[in-house]
């Protein structure tokens, strides 16, 4: 976890409460799954006016409630996505001082605001703030150290640990980060392995000891952990030695691995209690681009087209078809057909899965605006020698930069790199007028995004 990034704030709901009763279980938050749902689709405008507006109704009905404090949390990263850091940092110092009174000043909810503000803290350059704040979060987290378990506050304090670490790392104090990763390592630890990378560094341990070594100058090797995967160990066993055999170049063994992958995924995801997913849609691109790889490519337009297949009849608007829909993005069988120059096989494949994420996601989605981007990149190469198809590219990438900016608000650094696309396909089009149009929301937004970073 980067130290840019705001620790998730709803880990620290009920951490220390003991399991309620069936009937006794709180009414569900209609707004925290309504701003969730428009957080996850890339909505964020969305998500900041649902917030807002819930801010609002809690300030006059119970201005001390947790779930103000919740909210304001939610709203901070929000805010300071848009540049608006300072009432980013107003949102979560209020909701510190809230859970400060609901919880009491050693609960590792407040830990977690502590890193928060200390987060804020260092945004606004104000280093020696943020260290104070985050030597007090550290505080907390060791004041509960004897009754931290996997159940029972240690992922909280793996994120608070690992934010505190993420934060000397930032700031290149390689030795002072170093000397937390034991204490990092220890509460991973007890977390169960499948929901380790959602906590703290609990997902790239090694990784994280290898940039400080790198930092502090030094080659020592660090410790071979197994892979942190959500994956199940057998299926993970059968990718390494399929990964084994293609390095030693032993071909039709890794074929007959990733084969079996397959198949064993594709059982998995069959298990209406599986809490996997879409397990046989990785497993066929493997096997795609091994076939790849050994040149064979009718092999791995056919793997590609099975794994189109096999996502598109799982894809729907109710879960978990909407995870199928999301995963509806045909990378690799349109990198294939580009490559091979059959552009109209690559358009005829996006648009289908266009239409179907439109249907299931809805036209907003972030998936959504993904595949039109690769539409429209699909139109621009066609455009070489179709001036139609140039024109289309041109309104599909306008069409994607509406939606987005509906999405993040139209001064939003996110809108940059399609901003950008936009106009040098307006510019292909000799089209003078919009090109500087485009070009001078590109300018206006890159100004403000500089503003913000002094």
């Amino acid at each position: 976890m980067k130290w840019g990034q705001l620790l998730v704030p709803f880990l620290a709901v009920g951490i220390s409460c003991p399991c309620l009763a069936q009937n006794d279980r709180p009414a569900v938050d209609r707004t925290q799954r309504a701003v969730t749902e428009a957080r996850n689709a890339g909505r964020f405008m969305d998500a900041e006016k649902l917030l807002t507006d819930a801010i609002h109704e809690l300030e006059q009905s119970n201005p001390s409630s947790p779930r103000l404090a919740q909210y304001l949390k939610e709203l901070a990263p929000l805010l300071h996505r848009r540049g608006r850091d300072a009432e980013a940092a107003a949102a979560m110092d209020r909701a510190y001082e809230i859970d400060r009174d609901a919880f009491g000043p050693n609960d590792l909810r407040i830990a977690n605001d502590l890193v928060n503000m200390a987060r804020s803290a260092h945004t606004a350059g104000n280093d020696q703030e943020a260290e104070r704040l985050s030597n007090q979060a550290l505080e907390i987290v060791h004041s509960n150290a004897a009754n931290l378990r996997w159940n029972a506050g240690a992922g909280l304090a793996a994120g608070v640990v690992g934010a505190v670490v993420s934060f000397y790392i930032d700031e290149k104090r390689w030795v002072s980060a170093e000397l937390l990763m034991p204490e990092e390592t220890k509460l991973c630890d007890m977390l169960p392995e499948e929901f380790r990378t959602g906590f703290g560094l609990c997902g790239h341990i090694p990784e994280t000891l290898e940039e400080i070594y790198r930092g502090e100058g030094r080659t020592v090797a660090v410790e071979e952990r197994p892979r942190n995967t959500i994956l199940p160990p057998e299926l993970t066993a059968l990718d390494q030695t399929a990964e084994r055999y293609e390095k030693d170049r032993l071909y039709p063994s890794a074929e007959d691995t990733y084969e079996r992958a397959v198949a064993l995924a594709e059982k998995i995801d069959a298990n209406p209690q599986g809490r996997y997913g879409d397990l046989a849609l990785t497993q066929i691109d493997l096997l795609g681009h091994l076939f790849e790889r050994e040149g064979l490519k009718d092999r791995a337009e056919n793997s590609y087209l099975s794994a189109l297949e096999y996502t598109e009849q799982r894809a729907g608007p109710q879960q978990p078809g909407r995870g199928f829909a999301l995963a509806l993005y045909p990378l690799s069988l349109v990198s294939l057909y580009r490559n091979e120059g059959r552009l109209q096989d690559a358009e005829r494949v996006v648009r289908h899965a266009l239409d179907i994420q439109v249907a299931s996601l809805g036209e907003r989605h972030r998936a959504v605006v993904q595949t039109l981007t690769m539409l429209a990149d699909i139109y621009e190469d066609e455009g070489k020698n179709d001036l139609a198809k140039l024109e289309q590219a041109a309104a599909t990438y306008g069409h994607a930069v509406a939606i987005q900016e509906t999405n993040l608000g139209s001064g939003d650094p996110g809108l940059l790199p399609l901003l950008q696309k936009y106009a040098d396909v307006l510019q292909k089009l000799h089209d003078d007028a919009k090109t500087a149009e485009v070009k001078s929301k590109i300018a206006a937004i890159s100004a403000a995004q500089q503003n913000n970073q002094k």
